[in-house]
């Protein structure tokens, strides 16, 4: 018997901006068309969206007021510009005929955590999801992250002892995060259940899986975590998503796509 067909889109970073490198912000919605139509094809069980959903804009209202011709005031804000990217990324998603669940990253962080966790249906941080005999556990690699705060960013105690822990590493970045101890105690717990486990964060813990600016802040507990139970796949870093931001060469619906860079 054939497990269940698992989707995993990641790094959409839509947003109304012009190309950056090979960032394809405003294209990223076309590219999101296709892999929604792809997934549809393939009569998938559960839709991954593993973070970076949209790109998030800063507050650059008088320089694009001016070049717009408008004043500052009556220009829309990074945040106003930020939801209306959402919205127009959520609209494409609705039309995934599979369940969709979504985990958070550093750029979603551009929308304050609340509301952002109220628009993608999050109810909490962490959090299983079953699909017939595998559980999904979805974590929260931003839980600990100055990102996300309403009135700008601010850090906790635990967050200051882990970049003080790690300062100088390349990993101890401020857009980057981390799980938190009570996170990885909660995972340390299903992990002990046993059974089939597939384990979903934007940032990956496994430094193979991505260049070490993009790991988590603590994603050295969060391997030690792994290593001392099992070896669940990890979809913090998987095996050929789909990224809609980015080119995809060959890709028409159809077939895998190519897996590229992410943006940082």
């Amino acid at each position: 018997m054939s497990g269940p067909r698992i989707g995993l889109l990641a790094d959409i970073q839509y947003g109304d901006l012009p190309d950056r490198g090979s960032c394809r912000f405003r294209s990223s919605l076309q590219r999101l068309e296709a892999a929604v139509e792809d997934l549809n094809l393939r009569g998938c069980d559960l839709v991954l969206q593993l973070g970076d959903i949209i790109e998030g804009h800063v507050d650059r209202r008088a320089a694009d007021a001016a070049a717009a011709g408008e004043t500052a005031a009556s220009a829309p804000t990074a945040l106003e510009r930020s939801r209306r990217d959402l919205e127009a990324v959520l609209e494409v998603l609705s039309r995934l005929e599979a369940p969709l669940e979504h985990v958070i990253g550093n750029h979603c962080l551009a929308i304050p955590r609340d509301e952002l966790q109220g628009r993608l249906g999050i109810e909490a941080p962490w959090r299983l999801r079953r699909v017939g005999q595998l559980q999904v556990a979805l974590l929260d690699s931003m839980f600990l992250s100055p990102l996300g705060h309403e009135g700008g960013p601010t850090r906790s105690e635990e967050e200051q002892q882990l970049l003080e822990a790690h300062a100088g590493a390349p990993w101890a970045l401020p857009w980057n995060g981390a799980f938190g101890a009570e996170q990885l105690a909660w995972l340390g717990g299903v992990l002990a259940e046993g059974g089939p486990l597939l384990i979903a964060s934007h940032h990956p813990v496994l430094p193979a899986a991505a260049r070490s600016a993009f790991l988590a802040w603590d994603h050295e507990a969060g391997l030690r975590l792994l290593e001392g139970a099992r070896a669940p796949e990890a979809a913090g870093a998987p095996a050929q998503p789909i990224r809609p931001g980015l080119p995809q060469p060959g890709h028409r619906g159809a077939g895998p796509a190519e897996r590229r860079e992410i943006c940082s």
